[in-house]
């Protein structure tokens, strides 16, 4: 197959696209019906669930994308139930952790939720191991009908009378259920050539790097969570929303990069170089137009999505939209296939000291805005770290690890033919929804421009990295 990398990350891409989508109608659907106060209790729980299982997961993850395939059946089945071990002991930290920030949720509720957490962070662990064995067609499938249910779920406890007990409880079995049917579905593991690789040694700083990570994107919503009512958390968490897409993609293209390089290493060591390279480029010409998209139109976008309650969401979301410049790249990959897990956790350090060193002050000056602009000053140290570690390992200038010429012309032909013009329309009248979608068709535009070049460009490059050819 020759795009074997782009189809494996647009199946596992497409895996995770239905979850997302439903989670997304979800939060709009409940920000219209729900009172703030209650909306923002219920925004807690996908809080601890985005920081808490990745924690419980403790990095296995990445040790299967990173060293699974390489790794024999005896010792592959040890790690995971170690794995599943560690996951059943620390979800429940997790719902002791939420009852603490809010003293309001009953013992019923957190034990409920113990369990929920620890079936999302077994859902991960085997979702590494579908990835790792080309299992994306079944994840696909398989998170489709998950989705669905998921929606209905919601639809079906709002309009029936919203109770969180019924709707955690009921999000529970289904995430049970999506375990059993994905565990009865995973493949044998074909046999792997035996390499001396000190597994827990890395899996512990994988594991401490992931969760540091995890830390530093959420820990603006963790503070906000613990100092603030719920009703002014959803305000916070409605403008610092990931973008959904932006974030599900560069998971899939972290997984796929991960196994690919892990393959390829072994034959040359600047393999994953060269394939992060070709990525990123490809990435910055999806992504760079969707930035000034989301920002240009960032008022009516948030105003219409979660009502007009959330218009102190604007500004929040105006800043952290720029997060998304630094999801072009699949950093940590650099750094993961080549066993680099010491420098992945000063570089999570790094990120966690620059965002959490003028959090404080910041705040003070800029009230919640301030939060927002310290992770995005945490997320550029890390990046500038990783490149400049990845560059050195892989034997390149830092120049090289990038094409620094194209990004910076894909960045800017993007804010001048998007940016300005739906400035120029806003300022001359034109009504918001007319300006979306003449920015968006303008957008797209670039998007496939710059697909089909890049595709021709590294097609060929990409191919016989991956195929050997």
């Amino acid at each position: 197959m020759v795009y074997q990398l782009l189809i494996r990350t647009f199946r596992l891409t497409l895996a995770k696209t239905f979850p997302t989508l439903a989670v997304l109608f979800t939060g709009i659907l409940f920000s219209h019906r729900l009172e703030p106060g209650v909306y923002g209790q219920y925004l807690s729980i996908w809080v601890i669930v985005g920081v808490g299982t990745l924690i419980s997961v403790w990095g296995f993850p990445t040790i299967i994308l990173a060293f699974g395939t390489r790794l024999p059946e005896d010792l592959s089945r040890k790690v995971s139930r170690h794995a599943v071990l560690l996951a059943g002991i620390l979800s429940p930290v997790c719902s002791v952790v939420l009852g603490w920030m809010d003293p309001s949720w009953s013992v019923q509720i957190l034990i409920l939720l113990a369990v929920f957490f620890f079936s999302q962070s077994l859902f991960y662990i085997q979702e590494a191991w579908m990835v790792s064995r080309q299992g994306e067609t079944v994840l696909q499938w398989l998170n489709s009908a998950y989705a669905v249910l998921f929606f209905l779920i919601h639809w079906l406890v709002l309009t029936t009378g919203f109770n969180l007990e019924t709707l955690i409880l009921a999000l529970t079995g289904l995430s049970l259920a999506r375990n059993a049917v994905l565990f009865s579905a995973r493949k044998k593991q074909d046999p792997a050539v035996s390499e001396s690789i000190p597994v827990y040694r890395h899996w512990f700083l994988f594991g401490l790097n992931d969760s540091l990570q995890i830390l530093s994107r959420w820990v603006d919503k963790l503070v906000i969570l613990a100092i603030a009512v719920p009703a002014d958390f959803a305000v916070y968490y409605n403008g610092t929303f990931e973008i959904p897409f932006v974030g599900l993609v560069m998971n899939a293209v972290t997984a796929v990069l991960t196994s690919v390089m892990a393959e390829k290493i072994r034959a040359d060591f600047q393999a994953p170089a060269i394939i992060f390279r070709a990525s990123t480029s490809l990435m910055a010409g999806l992504i760079f137009p969707g930035v000034w998209l989301l920002f240009t139109n960032r008022e009516w976008l948030v105003v219409t999505l979660f009502s007009s309650r959330y218009e102190e969401s604007v500004l929040l979301f105006g800043i952290s939209v720029w997060m998304m410049v630094f999801r072009i790249g699949a950093f940590t990959t650099l750094l993961q296939v080549n066993g680099q897990s010491r420098e992945l956790v000063t570089g999570a350090i790094l990120d966690n000291v620059f965002a959490l060193l003028p959090m404080v002050p910041l705040y003070f000056l800029f009230g919640p805005a301030g939060l927002a602009v310290s992770i995005l000053i945490g997320g550029t140290a890390q990046g500038i770290y990783i490149l400049i570690k990845g560059s050195g390992k892989a034997g390149m200038r830092f120049s090289e690890i990038l094409n620094w010429r194209r990004l910076g012309f894909r960045f800017g032909l993007s804010g001048l033919l998007i940016g300005v013009t739906g400035w120029t329309l806003l300022a001359s009248g034109w009504q918001n929804l007319a300006v979306l979608g003449i920015t968006t068709a303008v957008s797209a535009g670039l998007m496939l421009f710059w697909l089909g070049k890049d595709l021709s460009r590294y097609g060929i490059g990409v191919r016989s990295l991956i195929k050997g050819a």
